[in-house]
């Protein structure tokens, strides 16, 4: 979409390093107003508790408000990327037509649900240990709950949505500008999401990298980021609402391991959600391309006339 009349190759190079440099300075000032209270308290008063931040941070409701802000923050990166390297408008960081198509997000988000309703008590039962897949009674009250229910819920899509703008969005975009196929693209996006999840095993990795492939597959096949923002935000909503009510917050925010079986289960229901998600944009009738952009008109000045007959 960024190969308009315009473009340049140094362009996408542009718009990277402005959604960088100014993610990283809204990611640490969001951040340093979040622990802020913890280092003006005793929440990190011992050095066990110094040495595990992450932990401490989201304790309580303000830090995962922090955490969910902080990620957030590749919204604006992502909008000020597509501006100073393209000066287009943010419209086109939703779709192929220049806006969000707010019908097929509402249904992706329930297909999405119904398909995690089945395969969360899967993964449980082939993983139980796993973090996000409890399976004992929530140990936490529901006044203790609330809070952090509401956070998820207010804040959480941002943060999905936030990595959908930065990986999928422009991400995705700009590396497809350089190279015709858009499985560059859609590989290198899904390599640098995984890794961007900081020390993980082998088998979680993978998991991750599937989910940003199949991420970016539903982005170029329905042209837009709607599938993909309701296929991330439903998983991370559903996981962290368990999680808090378990008392497992931390851990699921943390985990670094996944077994083998629970990420074969993983991504089943993603490979089923694709399908599903691209069969309904096929049906709807989606726009999947970008129209051309039309050649300018000449200068009426140096339009020649026509002889006179």
């Amino acid at each position: 979409m960024l190969r308009t009349r315009s473009y340049r190759g140094w362009r996408p190079l542009v718009g990277l390093l402005v959604m960088g440099v100014t993610f990283i300075v809204f990611n640490v000032v969001i951040t340093l107003v979040g622990i802020l209270p913890l280092l003006l308290g005793d929440g990190l008063g011992s050095p066990d508790e110094a040495a595990d931040l992450a932990a401490n941070l989201v304790s309580d409701p303000l830090g995962l408000l922090t955490v969910n802000l902080s990620l957030a923050a590749f919204i604006p990166a992502a909008i000020l990327g597509l501006l100073a390297g393209h000066q287009l408008r943010p419209g086109w960081l939703h779709s192929v037509a220049g806006r969000m198509r707010w019908r097929f997000l509402a249904i992706c988000l329930v297909v999405e649900v119904v398909i995690l309703v089945v395969v969360q008590p899967l993964s449980a039962l082939v993983a139980p240990d796993t973090a996000g897949a409890p399976t004992d009674v929530p140990a936490v009250s529901l006044a203790a709950w609330l809070p952090f229910a509401v956070v998820i819920l207010l804040t959480t899509p941002l943060q999905a949505a936030g990595e959908e703008y930065a990986f999928r969005g422009y991400g995705l975009q700009a590396l497809g500008a350089w190279v015709r196929t858009p499985w560059f693209g859609i590989i290198l996006t899904g390599l640098l999401f995984a890794a961007a999840h900081g020390g993980q095993s082998l088998p979680l990795f993978l998991d991750r990298f599937a989910f940003g492939v199949v991420a970016g597959v539903l982005t170029v096949r329905t042209g837009g980021l709607e599938a993909a923002i309701a296929f991330h935000v439903v998983n991370n909503v559903v996981i962290l609402l368990l999680a808090s009510a378990t008392g497992d917050l931390a851990p699921s925010l943390t985990v670094a391991e996944a077994p083998w079986s629970a990420v074969v289960v993983d991504v089943v229901g993603m490979v089923a959600f694709a399908a599903v998600a691209l069969a309904l944009a096929r049906r709807m009738g989606l726009q999947t391309r970008t129209v051309p952009t039309p050649r300018p008109a000449p200068w009426p000045g140096l339009v020649a006339s026509a002889p006179p007959r």
